[in-house]
């Protein structure tokens, strides 16, 4: 569903790259963190099993025209820290981003199972409204959860067909 959905965001905005879905040890095979998005799920391979499923997260790498220089948001809709969510995770933002731009307060319950729905949220402005990581998180409550997964619910119906 995922992938399909970023299929579609790519005919809005085809200077956009979706690298594809990845588990959280998958990224080690990620030698040049080319510009674009990649989705990836908290659990290593071997971890992923029927109900327990992880937790969604995004990498966007953009890259500065000029410089050329690459940075990274890691947008994380429970605002956890890539070296307690998982250590690959981790690892890869180290080792190409020293300094990377995160989510500073969570929007998403803890007990929610919508992490996907926020995900695909945030590519949605990313790429078809092209609003910043502060932009985004402004269109959030800081406190009220439930509104904000009704939020990415009902974008996510009426711009992905989901349910």
């Amino acid at each position: 569903v995922i992938d399909a959905a970023l299929d579609m965001l790519q005919y809005i905005n085809p200077t956009f790259s979706y690298h594809g879905l990845f588990t959280a040890d998958e990224l080690v095979r990620i030698r040049d963190a080319l510009p674009g998005i990649y989705i990836v799920n908290s659990l290593d391979a071997a971890d992923v099993q029927p109900g327990n499923i992880g937790h969604w997260v995004v990498l966007l790498v953009n890259e500065d025209r000029q410089t050329r220089k690459r940075h990274c948001i890691f947008y994380d809709s429970l605002a956890t820290e890539p070296y307690v969510l998982n250590v690959h995770i981790d690892m890869f933002i180290a080792n190409h981003f020293p300094n990377y731009a995160h989510c500073t307060y969570p929007v998403q319950s803890d007990t929610s199972i919508a992490c996907g729905y926020f995900c695909l949220t945030f590519c949605y402005f990313v790429i078809a409204e092209n609003l910043s990581l502060n932009d985004i998180m402004n269109k959030f409550s800081r406190n009220n959860y439930y509104e904000n997964e009704m939020f990415v619910r009902r974008l996510c119906y009426h711009v992905f067909y989901l349910s």
